[in-house]
């Protein structure tokens, strides 16, 4: 495989050309507010739940990685008309952002393991 800017051309001849909503930019807008929200319950400190919001973006861009690679697999085992068909693509989609909302619930689990929270004393 080649890349070109935003085109990967396969080894069997085709191209796929990556969107930009592959960015990440989609995925960050739709998993902050959910991290807002589970920071808010989750996270005690200004600290922790800034922290918690940051993750998303490193999980945004590692799932859209993630999409990219996928569909690259797909094309070149499939073929990209079997890769860039409407159903696979959006179940693709669906399932990426899943894998995104499990990996932020991951996420506040580890930093309550790794970084317990203080207790306070009366």
């Amino acid at each position: 495989m080649i890349r070109d800017g935003n085109v990967m051309h396969l080894e069997s001849g085709e191209s796929l050309f990556v969107a930009e909503a592959y960015s990440g930019i989609t995925s960050i807008l739709t998993l902050v507010p959910l991290a807002v929200f589970l920071a808010y319950f989750t996270q005690q400190t200004f600290a922790r739940r800034a922290l918690f919001i940051a993750s998303v973006i490193p999980i945004a861009m590692l799932e859209n990685l993630m999409q990219v690679v996928v569909t690259i697999d797909v094309a070149h085992a499939y073929g990209s008309e079997v890769a860039t068909g409407d159903l696979l693509h959006n179940w693709a989609g669906i399932a990426t952002y899943v894998l995104g909302c499990v990996v932020l619930l991951a996420v506040g689990s580890a930093m309550t393991c790794i970084i317990p929270v203080e207790k306070a004393t009366p």
